[in-house]
């Protein structure tokens, strides 16, 4: 657990934050106009592609072999990609004084949003409000009062939120670079657009993970049968992305946007009637 921890959970994670943002920035350096719609179609169908076809081959390994060899595979794709980065042209950089690192900021903003995520987490087991048993670390209790852990650590991380908010103003004000510029969510579209990506993901991310308990825990179905029944929903996105990308040059992005979400609504309020949750074990 220890090992999973620090390993996919932390430096995982600090790699995944430093590539994504990479990528937004050299498609739309590289490409403009109808390419640059057509370069987000090509790594929206890459993405789809992975969702269809990582459950797949990482339940066939988990079923067959081990699941370790499914992280050894990503280290082969990690060393390729690594092969074939010079042949990146970077972004060039629109100032002469080379960006340097919010250190301070990126220590506050992963130990709020931490803290938030870890409190959510706690919630299935002691609950959101009324600890279910008590909750303690290293033999000290820590939830008084019959209170869950819940709160408190969502509490504790929106003060620390808070504070990195002051801190980034603070960087601005010495004229150095932030790692968040926080006046950009004044602008309307900026906020309405990370918004809805964050919508898009809690809906597609809920599912998912939901979706993956159920298939295990309540049918029984293996890992890799569980990758197979995901394939249906990878080919759909996958045929969207191409779709859309085309689309764009015609229709308004934001017109494509709320109509996926309208299709997505009607998608999951039909999983919903359709799931019962009292099932068992289904004969395979």
């Amino acid at each position: 657990m220890a090992v999973l921890f620090v390993g996919w959970s932390i430096l995982e994670g600090l790699g995944a934050t430093l590539v994504m943002p990479a990528i937004q920035t050299l498609v739309t350096s590289n490409y403009s106009g109808k390419d640059r719609a057509i370069a987000y179609g090509i790594i929206g169908g890459i993405v789809a592609s992975a969702i269809a076809l990582g459950p797949i081959i990482g339940g066939w390994l988990t079923t067959s072999y081990t699941w370790r060899l499914a992280f050894g595979g990503e280290v082969v794709i990690v060393l390729l990609v690594l092969l074939l980065s010079r042949y990146i042209r970077d972004a060039p950089l629109e100032t002469e004084e080379k960006p340097k690192m919010d250190i301070v900021g990126s220590i506050i903003s992963a130990l709020g949003m931490g803290l938030i995520v870890f409190g959510i987490l706690l919630a299935g087991t002691y609950g959101w409000w009324k600890a279910r048993h008590p909750f303690s670390i290293g033999g000290i209790e820590i939830s008084q009062f019959g209170l869950s852990p819940t709160p408190l650590f969502i509490l504790a991380g929106g003060i620390i939120l808070l504070c990195f908010a002051l801190w980034e103003r603070h960087v601005i004000t010495l004229g150095k670079m932030p790692l968040v510029r926080l006046d950009m969510l004044r602008d309307r579209g900026v906020a309405s657009g990370i918004f809805v990506q964050m919508i898009q993901t809690i809906l597609i991310g809920g599912f998912l993970f939901s979706m993956d308990l159920f298939l295990q825990i309540a049918l029984g179905l293996n890992a890799m049968q569980t990758g197979f029944l995901y394939l249906p929903l990878s080919i759909s996105l996958l045929i969207a992305s191409l779709i859309a990308s085309r689309l764009s040059a015609r229709i308004a992005p934001k017109r494509i946007i709320q109509i996926g979400l309208l299709v997505l609504i009607p998608g999951l309020l039909l999983a919903i009637a359709t799931i019962n949750v009292e099932v068992r074990g289904l004969p395979c």
